[in-house]
């Protein structure tokens, strides 16, 4: 278990052949420390490291997140002359459409280099 606490880099950058890691993507946690107590503990304590971890290989990417969705409303008459937006349950085929072409361009925007839609190929011949 010492090597695994080497590996476990949080206070030093591990290095070897004379290249640094980016990150620190190891999180050593001693199960007996942690004998008798509740998983719970055990478990934040082993996941501990991973928002940082992920926001690290993010950020080195430069990987932006999706932006948030904007949630359709509808307005709705509660009577007394009283109208409240409140969220749309069910899409019209057509709003289902316009979001799904909204969705593809926006990837689209993302991934320029890679191509969305491939032709598929020709149909194998039939052995009949």
């Amino acid at each position: 278990f010492d090597s695994m606490r080497l590996l476990d880099s949080d206070d030093v950058i591990l290095e070897q052949d004379g290249k640094e890691a980016k990150r620190d993507i190891v999180q050593f946690v001693s199960y007996r420390e942690f004998a008798g107590r509740p998983m719970a503990e055990l478990a934040a304590a082993t996941l501990e490291e991973v928002p940082r971890q992920f926001l690290s290989y993010m950020r080195e990417r430069e990987i932006q997140p999706n932006p948030p969705l904007q949630a359709a409303t509808a307005a709705v008459d509660v009577g007394e002359g009283k109208i409240i937006n409140l969220p749309r349950l069910v899409l019209s085929a057509e709003q289902r459409r316009d979001e799904a072409e909204r969705r593809k361009a926006d990837r689209a925007r993302r991934r320029p280099d890679k191509q969305l839609s491939k032709p598929l190929p020709p149909p194998l011949p039939s052995a009949a």
